[in-house]
């Protein structure tokens, strides 16, 4: 498993180097990339699942590109306050963004944003991916998802908590709050 996650770490910061370098071409005849260090800004809050995974990646890909690689974090809005200060920034190729598919894809939908999800970005790579689920103590009575939905009825009104409202970890509950006749309520971090 060990050997594994190695490959597939390598192959993730190779793809992001490639893709860096693959980005910013036309710049590549008039000078060498990179000349100084790349800021990755991250949209989730340190020490989080994203961060950790954000902070190796910089890590690795610093090694292999020779100039320091240096995390920001700038949570908030489901990574769309991250989105809109990496659209701020010049697209040289020094400022790139760590930011959840949702904050371009569904969020801009549902509120205004300050960036233009078609023109502001270019995607250089997708490096993971979450699944969700629901899951109690060991201990709790619930033992089946049809326990969890028979208490939820009997107690309409529990809380659930997201990375931000309108992205996929929200919209995923509240479809099947739906589907099943539940009410909850939405506490977005």
């Amino acid at each position: 498993m060990i050997r594994r996650s190695r490959c597939w770490a390598t192959f993730l910061t190779l793809c992001i180097a490639l893709a860096s370098l693959a980005a910013f071409l036309p710049h590549a005849f008039s000078q060498t990339y990179p000349v100084k260090p790349i800021t990755l800004y991250c949209g989730y809050s340190a020490g989080a699942t994203t961060d950790a995974t954000a902070r190796a990646l910089a890590s690795a890909t610093e090694k292999m590109l020779g100039v320091p690689v240096v995390v920001e974090n700038r949570d908030g809005g489901g990574s769309t306050v991250c989105a809109a200060l990496v659209a701020s920034k010049s697209p040289d190729g020094y400022n790139l963004g760590v930011i959840s598919s949702s904050a371009l894809t569904i969020r801009p939908y549902f509120a205004k944003m300050a960036f233009d999800p078609m023109k502001d970005f270019t995607l250089l790579m997708a490096y993971s991916e979450y699944v969700g689920g629901i899951c109690v103590l060991a201990e709790s009575p619930l033992k089946t998802i049809d326990d969890f939905i028979a208490y939820a009825k009997k107690n309409p009104g529990l809380s659930y908590g997201s990375p931000g409202s309108y992205g996929g970890h929200h919209l995923s509950i509240e479809l099947f709050a739906e589907c099943k006749g539940l009410k909850f309520k939405h506490v977005p971090f």
